[in-house]
């Protein structure tokens, strides 16, 4: 495994198949009587970030530079075994660092951020092929910021990446193999709730906004209209009043299950994981 039993984990879950990754990584399926069973798994990778894609696991792990990232797959034998590696390793001390933020979409369309103290802050796509995947693009901010990238999240034909306070969310369509920024997203009050947490896409965009002042955090969820311009449509906050500074705040993390037309929405919170139906 590359990273130690104290390494915090990360959590990602799709369509009955979730991952957990800190070392090693694990894969549960759901099964029909709703339990969720272990499948046999060799992968390791992290501490970093995860997600489920469709017969896929993608990781992040740390690098001094660059992009580190791991994709895993069932083998013949059901075993899930890394299939595609992107190493920018520069020989450097890892303690400390985690992995980079990353996502997948549903037709394993890969996006991975590369932001570090070295490197100009950018986001790269990678399309799948047979056996592994391909750069198509690399994106970088509209606004030639240095708070770009630091969050991502991609479905098949739109990408999106974090940026300052004025433009929280860059948002890139795709035509064809080219990928271009169409808009940005900014909710009604942005330069209250601060820096984006978390970004996952599904039929809409939800956004946590850890410090948000309003209940210590909240997840904005927006749709798009017929123009392509995005509208809050909610706002959920926790139940109960966060502290100040809560660790992990709440909407530091958050994920996203549709059910036809049910949608849970979980998020990380000082005193548990809270969810929202």
């Amino acid at each position: 495994e590359r990273a130690e039993d104290t390494c915090p984990l990360t959590v990602a879950i799709r369509n009955g198949v979730a991952a957990v990754s800190g070392g090693g990584v694990a894969v549960f399926r759901r099964a029909l009587n709703g339990d969720w069973i272990a499948e046999p798994s060799n992968a390791s990778t992290g501490p970093g970030d995860v997600a489920v894609g469709t017969g896929v696991v993608l990781t992040s792990r740390p690098v001094c530079e660059g992009l580190g990232v791991n994709t895993f797959r069932p083998d013949q034998s059901g075993v899930w075994t890394e299939a595609f590696e992107i190493t920018s390793n520069v020989g450097c001390d890892f303690w400390g660092l985690t992995g980079n933020d990353v996502d997948i979409s549903a037709g394993n369309r890969l996006i991975a951020s590369e932001s570090s103290a070295w490197a100009t802050p950018a986001a790269h796509i990678f399309e799948p092929t047979a056996t592994s995947w391909t750069q198509v693009a690399t994106l970088v901010s509209p606004l030639s910021s240095p708070f770009f990238g630091f969050r991502v999240a991609i479905d098949d034909t739109r990408a999106f990446a974090s940026g300052p306070l004025e433009a929280p969310i860059h948002v890139f369509n795709r035509a064809g193999s080219t990928w271009t920024h169409s808009v940005d997203v900014v909710p009604p009050d942005s330069a209250v709730r601060a820096q984006v947490g978390a970004i996952k896409v599904r039929d809409r965009l939800f956004v946590g906004f850890p410090y948000d002042p309003h209940r210590g955090g909240s997840v904005g969820v927006f749709s798009a209209d017929a123009s392509g311009q995005y509208e809050e449509v909610a706002k959920l906050v926790p139940r109960s009043v966060q502290p100040e500074f809560p660790y992990p705040p709440f909407g530091g993390d958050v994920d996203v299950s549709i059910n036809g037309s049910f949608t849970r929405v979980v998020a990380s919170g000082q005193d548990g994981v809270h969810v929202s139906i």
